[in-house]
C-alpha cells in the first residue's frame, strides 16, 4: 500500500511513498489538469488528451500507457484501459472523498484520505498493477476529488 503526501500548502503536488521511501513526487496543474512524475530514469505525462476521445492519458516516451474515458451517465465516473483490462474508476463517496476501483462488480482497491481533515492519500491499488498506472489512478482522484470539492487548496 502507497500513501501520497501534498508538498506545499499552495500546490497540488504529491510525494508518493512506500512504507518510508519516496518512490515518486506528482507534479499536478489542477488548472490544465496535467501532471508529471518520474520512476528511475523514466518520466511520465497524465494529460487529458482531446485527439485520443477525449481521455485522460498516461504516456511515457510518446506511448500511451493507460487512458480513462468519462462515462457520460456519471459525471465522476471513468473507463479505464490498462495493461489490456478495463476497469472502472470512480467516486464512490464525496463525502468520503473516496474513489475506488472496479473490475466487473468486484472492487480490487481504492484511494481515500489517511482521516477526515487532511489530503494525504493512502493508496490501496493492487501491487501486481505496474506502478506507472497506480500513480495515474492516485493523480486522476486528485483531479476528480478537487472537481467534486469545489476546492482551490491543496492541504
Amino acid at each position: 500500500m502507497l500513501r501520497a503526501v501534498p508538498t506545499s500548502w499552495l500546490r497540488w503536488d504529491y510525494t508518493l511513498f512506500d512504507g518510508e521511501a519516496a518512490i515518486t513526487t506528482l507534479e499536478i496543474d489542477v488548472a490544465w489538469e496535467t501532471g508529471t512524475f518520474s520512476l528511475g530514469p523514466k518520466r511520465y505525462q497524465v494529460f487529458f488528451a482531446r485527439t485520443r476521445g477525449g481521455a485522460f492519458v498516461l504516456q511515457s516516451d510518446d506511448v500511451i500507457l493507460a487512458r480513462a474515458i468519462q462515462l457520460y451517465a456519471v459525471e465522476l465516473s471513468f473507463r479505464v484501459e490498462a495493461e489490456h483490462k478495463h476497469y472502472i474508476f470512480e467516486v464512490s463517496s464525496v463525502l468520503q472523498r473516496k474513489c475506488v476501483l472496479r473490475e466487473g462488480d468486484q472492487i480490487l482497491g481504492a484511494v481515500y484520505p489517511a482521516h477526515a481533515f487532511t489530503w494525504k492519500a493512502i493508496i490501496d491499488l493492487p501491487p501486481q498493477m505496474a506502478l506507472p498506472v497506480r500513480v495515474f489512478l492516485t493523480w486522476l482522484a486528485i483531479i476528480l476529488l478537487k472537481r467534486a470539492a469545489g476546492d482551490t487548496t491543496a492541504s
